[in-house]
C-alpha cells in the first residue's frame, strides 16, 4: 500500500490556516489536496490514510483543521476524532463522507466534531468550509441538518416544548439553536429571522448560559444529549 506522508512544506504557516488531509482512498486524498493548497488561505501541511495515521500526524503536525473520512482501516473516523478531542481540544474537524445516515452523523457529532459534509457537495464550496470551521464555525450539510433537525424552519414543537423545559429555552431561541446546528453564522441567522446581529448574539449568549456550554461545538452535542436533535420522535 502507497504510505501516507506530509507534504514537503509540513511548517505551519501563521498566516495559513494549516490542513491535514485524512481519506483511505488516494484519488479523494489528491482531489482534495489540489483543490485545497490551491486556496490562498489554506495550507495542506499533511496527508493520512486511516485514523491511527491521522491520530499521529495531528499530534506531530498540530494543524489547525482536519479533514476527516469516517471509514477508514486500522482506526475509523469517528474513534479518531475522540482520540484527537482527548489530546487537542483546539484542533477543528471537519468530517468528509459519503454516509448521511443519523447514526455516524450523531456518532460523530457526539465525538467532537466541528462539521460534517458530504462527498457529493461541490468541492469548490469545500475551501470555504474549511476556512468557516476554522473559525469557529459548526458547518453541516443541509441534507444532515435535514436528518437531525427535520423542517429547515427549527425543531418540531414537541422538541420546542421539550427545549422549553429543562434547558428553559424560549421557543424563539430553540429556534436559533436549531440554525446554530445548521451551521449558520450569527449573520446568517438575523438574515433569516429578520433580526438584529445583537439581538441574535444575545439568544446565543443565553442559550449558551443556559445549556452550560461555552462553545458552538459542545452545544450541538449537548443538544444531542438532550435530545433536542435526533433522527425521529419519540
Amino acid at each position: 500500500m502507497k504510505q501516507s506522508q506530509a507534504e514537503p512544506s509540513s511548517v505551519k504557516t501563521s498566516s495559513l490556516i494549516s490542513v491535514l488531509l485524512v481519506d483511505d482512498h488516494y484519488v479523494v486524498l489528491d482531489g482534495l489536496f489540489t483543490v485545497l493548497d490551491a486556496d490562498r488561505r489554506l495550507k495542506v501541511v499533511g496527508r493520512a490514510d486511516n485514523g491511527r495515521r491521522a491520530v499521529e500526524m495531528t499530534r506531530r503536525l498540530q494543524p489547525d483543521v482536519v479533514v476527516m473520512d469516517v471509514q477508514m482501516p486500522i482506526l475509523n473516523g469517528i474513534e479518531a476524532t475522540r482520540e484527537i478531542r482527548r489530546e487537542n481540544p483546539s484542533v477543528k474537524i471537519l468530517m468528509f463522507s459519503m454516509f448521511d445516515n443519523d447514526e455516524y452523523i450523531q456518532e460523530a457529532i457526539a465525538a467532537g466534531i466541528n462539521g460534517y459534509v458530504l462527498k457529493d457537495d461541490p468541492t469548490e464550496l469545500l475551501s470555504d468550509v474549511v476556512c468557516s470551521v476554522a473559525a469557529g464555525n459548526a458547518v453541516f450539510n443541509h441534507k444532515v441538518s435535514a436528518a437531525l433537525l427535520g423542517p429547515p424552519a427549527g425543531l418540531s414543537a414537541k422538541k420546542k416544548q421539550a427545549a422549553a423545559g429543562s434547558p428553559r429555552l424560549t421557543p424563539r431561541q430553540v429556534e436559533i439553536l436549531g440554525l446554530i446546528c445548521e451551521g449558520l453564522s450569527s449573520q446568517q441567522i438575523a438574515t433569516r429571522l429578520s433580526r438584529s446581529v445583537n439581538t441574535v448574539n444575545n439568544h446565543k449568549k443565553h442559550i449558551m448560559r443556559a445549556m452550560g456550554v461555552h462553545k458552538c461545538t459542545t452545544l450541538i452535542t449537548k443538544a444531542v444529549e438532550l435530545g433536542l436533535i435526533s433522527s425521529s420522535e419519540n
